[in-house]
Protein backbone atom coordinates (compact mmCIF):
# COMPACT_ATOMS: atom_id res chain seq x y z
CA UNK A 1 0.00 0.00 0.00
CA UNK A 2 1.31 3.49 -0.83
CA UNK A 3 1.59 6.38 1.66
CA UNK A 4 -1.70 7.98 0.56
CA UNK A 5 -3.53 4.67 0.99
CA UNK A 6 -2.01 4.10 4.42
CA UNK A 7 -2.96 7.56 5.67
CA UNK A 8 -6.45 7.24 4.20
CA UNK A 9 -6.98 3.89 5.89
CA UNK A 10 -5.82 5.30 9.24
CA UNK A 11 -8.00 8.44 8.93
CA UNK A 12 -11.10 6.40 8.09
CA UNK A 13 -10.41 3.96 10.93
CA UNK A 14 -10.20 6.93 13.33
CA UNK A 15 -13.70 8.11 12.40
CA UNK A 16 -13.15 10.57 9.55
CA UNK A 17 -15.67 10.17 6.75
CA UNK A 18 -13.68 12.13 4.18
CA UNK A 19 -10.05 11.93 3.16
CA UNK A 20 -8.35 13.50 0.19
CA UNK A 21 -5.07 14.85 -1.10
CA UNK A 22 -4.78 18.02 -3.14
CA UNK A 23 -2.10 19.98 -4.93
CA UNK A 24 -1.15 22.81 -2.56
CA UNK A 25 -1.13 25.36 -5.39
CA UNK A 26 -4.92 25.13 -5.62
CA UNK A 27 -5.30 26.36 -2.04
CA UNK A 28 -2.68 29.06 -2.50
CA UNK A 29 -4.96 30.69 -5.11
CA UNK A 30 -8.08 30.77 -2.91
CA UNK A 31 -9.06 34.06 -1.25
CA UNK A 32 -9.01 33.72 2.52
CA UNK A 33 -11.59 35.69 4.52
CA UNK A 34 -10.01 38.16 6.93
CA UNK A 35 -10.38 37.91 10.68
CA UNK A 36 -10.64 34.12 10.86
CA UNK A 37 -7.04 33.30 11.74
CA UNK A 38 -6.47 31.34 8.52
CA UNK A 39 -3.04 31.06 6.94
CA UNK A 40 -1.89 29.98 3.52
CA UNK A 41 0.00 26.67 3.51
CA UNK A 42 3.14 28.46 2.28
CA UNK A 43 3.08 30.59 5.44
CA UNK A 44 3.23 27.47 7.60
CA UNK A 45 5.42 25.13 5.55
CA UNK A 46 7.03 26.80 2.56
CA UNK A 47 8.29 23.60 0.91
CA UNK A 48 4.99 21.65 1.11
CA UNK A 49 3.63 20.36 -2.23
CA UNK A 50 0.44 18.55 -1.17
CA UNK A 51 -2.15 18.84 1.56
CA UNK A 52 -4.46 16.42 3.27
CA UNK A 53 -8.16 17.15 3.58
CA UNK A 54 -10.04 15.42 6.40
CA UNK A 55 -13.76 15.67 7.08
CA UNK A 56 -16.13 14.47 9.74
CA UNK A 57 -19.84 15.04 10.29
CA UNK A 58 -20.50 16.46 13.72
CA UNK A 59 -24.00 16.28 15.12
CA UNK A 60 -24.05 19.03 17.70
CA UNK A 61 -27.23 20.95 18.49
CA UNK A 62 -25.30 24.09 19.40
CA UNK A 63 -23.38 24.12 16.14
CA UNK A 64 -26.48 23.27 14.11
CA UNK A 65 -28.44 26.13 15.70
CA UNK A 66 -25.83 28.63 14.50
CA UNK A 67 -26.44 27.76 10.85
Amino acid sequence: MDLKGSISKKALSEGFQLFGVSDINKLEKVEFPSGRGLMRPSEVMSDARSLFVLGMAINDNGMNAAI
